[in-house]
C-alpha cells in the first residue's frame, strides 16, 4: 500500500469520526468517564469531541489559597473555554492559611462560572466574607441544584436560611458540621426553599435547623433523608422532619450517636414515628455500639427502643418496603448478643408491614477493620473481626428463628464496605 493511499485512508477515517452526530459522540464519551487518560486521547481526536470530553476532565473545580490565583489567570485568557465545562465548584478554607483570596475569588467565579450545578462550600467562615462575595453567592449561582455545608460558620442561622433558599433549582441540601455563631433574628416567613427538593443529609440534625425545615412545604417533597449523630436532645426535630416529609419519602438513613459520647442511651427515640412514610422502600440504623476511643470500656446504651421504631412502620408500605439495614460498631459479637432484643426484633418482623421485605442486613465494622487511631497498639487484644463476624452471624439466626426461615428474604452478614453494593 502506497504512502498516499495509507493517507487518504487516514484521513477519510479522521473525516468520518468529525461528521458523527454530536448525540452519538456524548453516547461514547460518557461511556469512557471513568478513564482519564482515555479522555485526553478523545481531546486530540477532533475539534467535535473536545466539548463532550471536557465535560468529564473538567468538570470539577476545587479552589483554595494554594490554587486560586493560577485558575484566575487561566479564567481570564482569552483563549480559555473552561468555564462552560465546569458544573461542580469547591471553596475551600485551607486550616492555617490566610483566606483574603476568597472575596475577590468568589465574585470572579460567580461571574464565569454560569453552568455550575453543585457548589462546596468547606470551612468557609460569613464573617470573613465581604458584602461582594456574598451577594455573589446569593445571586450568581442560579443554577445550582445540590449544596454541601462542610464545616461552614455563618454568623446567625438567618444567614444560612438566606443561603439555602437562594436558589430556586435546589435539590441537594448536605449539612456537615456547620453551625452559626448565633441564632439572631427569626428567618422571614417569606424564606421558602425550592420545591424540587429531594434529598436532605444533615450532620448533626440540630433542633433549630429541624424545626425550620419541618415548617417548610418543601420539605413534603422530600424522598431521601439522612441524619447523623441524631441523640435524645434532637429527636424531637428529627420526628418532627420525618412526619412532615410523610408518604414522599423512600430511603431513610439514621446513624446515632456515639457510645463515646457521655449519657448517650437513645431511650428516647421511642419518639420517633414512621407510620407517615407509607412509601418507605429503604431503612438502614447506623448504631456505634462501642467507644472508638475506648473499646474496652463498655457504657450502658439501650437498645429497647429498635422493635418500637421497627413497628411503627406503617401497613401501608408493606408493598415498597425492601430493606433493611442495621449497620453496627463494636468489638465483639457479644455486644449484639446481649443488647439486640432479639425476640421482639422477631415478633415485628412479622408484622403486615414487613411481608415484601427482599433483604436483612447486618453490616459491621470494627475498631481493627476501621482502623480507629489508637488501635494498632490494641490490636493484638481486639478479637480477629471475622470470628466477630461469625459470633454475629449465629446471634442473627438464633436470635431470629422465625423470620430466618422465610425463604423470600435474604440475610446477609458482613462487613460494611462489603455490603455497600447490596443497598
Amino acid at each position: 500500500m502506497s504512502r498516499s493511499t495509507s493517507r487518504q485512508r487516514s484521513q477519510q477515517a479522521r473525516s468520518s469520526i468529525s461528521h458523527l452526530p454530536i448525540e452519538v459522540i456524548e453516547v461514547i464519551v460518557d461511556h469512557l468517564h471513568p478513564d482519564n487518560n482515555t479522555l485526553r486521547s478523545c481531546t486530540l481526536t477532533c475539534k467535535t469531541w473536545i466539548p463532550a470530553a471536557r465535560f468529564h476532565l473538567l468538570s470539577y473545580a476545587r479552589l483554595h489559597q494554594k490554587n486560586i490565583s493560577v485558575f484566575l489567570r487561566l479564567l481570564d485568557a482569552s483563549h480559555s473555554r473552561i468555564a462552560a465545562s465546569i458544573t461542580h465548584l469547591s471553596l475551600a478554607a485551607l486550616p492555617s492559611k490566610p483566606n483574603d483570596w476568597m472575596n475577590n475569588s468568589i465574585t470572579v467565579a460567580g461571574k464565569h462560572l454560569v453552568h455550575v450545578k453543585t457548589l462546596t462550600l468547606a470551612g468557609i467562615k460569613w464573617s470573613q466574607l465581604d458584602s461582594r462575595a456574598t451577594d455573589s453567592l446569593l445571586r450568581d449561582f442560579r443554577r445550582v441544584d445540590c449544596i454541601n455545608l462542610i464545616d461552614t460558620t455563618f454568623r446567625t442561622f438567618s444567614q444560612l436560611v438566606e443561603f439555602l433558599c437562594a436558589f430556586p433549582l435546589l435539590r441537594i441540601i448536605t449539612i456537615d458540621k456547620s453551625h452559626w455563631e448565633t441564632i439572631g433574628a427569626i428567618p422571614s416567613q417569606n424564606a421558602r426553599l425550592s420545591r424540587s427538593l429531594d434529598i436532605l443529609m444533615i450532620t448533626p440534625p440540630s433542633e433549630l435547623l429541624m424545626g425550620w425545615l419541618s415548617a417548610q412545604s418543601a420539605a413534603q417533597m422530600v424522598s431521601k433523608i439522612s441524619l447523623d449523630e441524631v441523640v435524645d436532645s434532637r429527636v424531637k426535630g428529627a420526628a418532627d422532619l420525618l412526619k412532615k416529609a410523610g408518604s414522599q419519602l423512600t430511603d431513610l438513613r439514621i446513624r446515632f450517636g456515639d457510645a463515646q459520647m457521655s449519657n448517650i442511651t437513645n431511650a428516647g427515640i421511642s419518639q420517633m414515628d414512621l407510620s407517615s412514610n407509607k412509601r418507605l422502600s429503604k431503612l438502614i440504623l447506623s448504631i456505634p455500639l462501642t467507644n472508638a476511643l475506648n473499646p474496652f470500656a463498655r457504657q450502658g446504651y439501650n437498645l429497647a427502643w429498635i422493635p418500637r421504631f421497627l413497628s411503627s412502620v406503617s401497613s401501608s408500605a408493606s408493598s415498597h418496603l425492601k430493606v433493611i439495614r442495621f449497620s453496627l460498631f463494636l468489638v465483639d459479637s457479644d455486644d449484639l448478643t446481649l443488647d439486640f432484643p432479639w425476640r421482639e426484633v422477631d415478633r415485628v418482623l412479622e408484622l403486615p408491614a414487613f411481608k415484601s421485605l427482599e433483604k436483612l442486613q447486618f453490616a459491621l465494622d470494627t475498631p481493627a477493620t476501621l482502623r480507629a487511631p489508637g488501635m494498632s497498639m490494641l490490636s493484638e487484644e481486639l478479637p480477629d473481626p471475622l470470628d466477630v463476624l461469625e459470633g454475629v452471624e449465629i446471634a442473627v439466626y438464633q436470635g431470629l428463628r422465625k423470620f430466618s426461615r422465610r425463604k423470600d428474604v435474604l440475610v446477609q452478614c458482613g462487613f460494611g464496605e462489603n455490603l455497600l453494593h447490596h443497598v
